[in-house]
């Protein structure tokens, strides 16, 4: 829907996604040639540059992170690919929008979303974990959106669903594969393979970095 209210067909487009490593390089010059083979292959589609204020670390004056928003600049005058920056709405984007200051006009659009609720949390993890082919609760646990939205609630804290937001999802289902495999046996079936149980979300939330690690944003 997003990519939709951008217009010229930016939804219908391929995407290609990109971080710091994939833009910035170790040498002065490397990094333009690595941006450039970074737009060359998004020519056509959509440049998702995902945690773009890591192009702007602090004390980045001699950082080659400038180096890399200075060809993408280039190409952003000519609409070609559609590029998309993400990011916190801190102030780590707000030095990442000063790395050049042509970067603000060129700019067209800003969305800020809101945090996910824990119903919407549970809602991603299962949309996320059916579309690796396993199923959450199976034929012998009711485990859908309202159960795992009270696993979040009652094994997360505020802080840890605010911080991590959507991210929070992937590691919730990273550690819960981990559970997942320690339950199975040699003859455990294919359905038990690929069936997530509410004790394995329960032992994943408890791996989440710790509440006291982390400060509920404003």
């Amino acid at each position: 829907q997003i990519l939709s209210s951008i217009g010229g067909g930016a939804a219908s487009k391929h995407l290609v996604e990109a971080q710091r490593a994939s833009l910035v390089a170790g040498v002065i010059g490397a990094t333009a040639i690595k941006t450039r083979e970074v737009l060359k292959f998004a020519k056509g589609g959509v440049l998702f540059v995902d945690e773009a204020y890591r192009l702007a670390p602090p004390g980045s004056e001699k950082d080659y992170g400038r180096e890399a928003v200075d060809e993408l600049m280039s190409e952003m005058e000519r609409g070609d690919p559609v590029m998309i920056f993400a990011g916190y709405n801190d102030d780590t984007m707000k030095e990442f929008m000063r790395l050049n200051p042509g970067i603000f006009r060129r700019v067209q659009r800003v969305f800020e979303f809101t945090r996910f609720s824990a119903e919407e949390l549970a809602q991603i993890t299962i949309t996320k974990a059916e579309s690796k082919r396993f199923s959450v609760g199976g034929a012998l646990e009711a485990l859908g959106v309202p159960e795992l939205a009270a696993i979040y609630m009652r094994h997360t804290s505020e802080a840890q669903r605010a911080n991590m937001n959507g991210g929070m999802v992937d590691s919730v289902l990273r550690a819960a594969k981990r559970h997942l495999d320690r339950r199975m046996g040699v003859e455990s079936t294919l359905e038990e393979l690929s069936t997530y149980r509410a004790e394995d979300f329960v032992k994943a939330c408890a791996d989440l970095p710790k509440a006291e690690l982390l400060e509920t944003p404003a």
